[in-house]
């Protein structure tokens, strides 16, 4: 009787949590036109990977990003971004934190996320891309199970796992998806390289003019 109290207890807890606010980095609080950014489920990195896409494309984070600081406010009312009553500096700001932290917050961990096991065999048997992302999902889940829930069902959650982990296909698409993400970091390395590298040619090529006409004018 105490331990079914016990539980209830904690399912209750989760419910508030979930209802949370969620904060960024620098401490503010994510307005909801922003929280479908950080909607996915617990660990799925497929749609962690296309919603940080989504965010960074979106018409709201290129206004923010490069629009004229001194009207934001006119540009983001033209295109129908709703600010949740933030000013646009301050919208821009959280917005851009979001987008930062797609691939990293995770929602709190609900019952829904241990019974609910259908909720990870929703996929086409041939959409191998979307059975990675409940793949792992559900290992995330399950490492936030064990010690919160009772074993049993932690269990019955990890067969459930291991009938997604151990289908070939789902190997070969995490080795395309992680190389894919490699080449995505190693471009971004080299473009930031270049650039370091032309500023540091620009400032050496102008302190040998200037050491020339100095030496020059010595002479003259």
């Amino acid at each position: 009787m105490k331990f079914s109290k016990i539980i209830s207890l904690a399912f209750g807890f989760a419910t508030v949590v979930s209802g949370a606010a969620v904060i960024t980095s620098s401490g503010s609080e994510v307005p909801e036109s922003l929280m479908t950014y950080l909607s996915c489920p617990i660990g799925d990195v497929v749609c962690k990977n296309g919603k940080e896409k989504s965010c960074l494309n979106s018409e709201s984070y290129k206004i923010c990003d490069s629009g004229n600081p001194l009207i934001l406010d006119e540009l983001l009312s033209k295109s129908g971004v709703n600010i949740d009553n933030l000013d646009a500096p301050e919208f821009c700001k959280i917005h851009k934190e979001v987008c930062s932290m797609v691939t990293t917050y995770d929602q709190p961990l609900t019952r829904d996320y241990v019974y609910d096991l259908d909720r990870y065999l929703t996929c086409d048997k041939t959409d191998t891309i979307c059975q990675y992302g409940k793949v792992t999902s559900c290992r995330a889940v399950l490492k936030l199970c064990w010690g919160n829930y009772p074993t049993k069902d932690c269990q019955k959650l990890s067969n459930t796992c291991d009938k997604l982990t151990n289908l070939d296909e789902i190997n070969s698409v995490k080795e395309s998806f992680t190389t894919t993400t490699k080449k995505v970091s190693t471009k971004r390395i080299t473009i930031t390289t270049k650039k370091t590298v032309t500023k540091t040619a620009k400032v050496i090529t102008k302190k040998t003019t200037k050491k020339t006409l100095k030496k020059s004018n010595e002479k003259n």
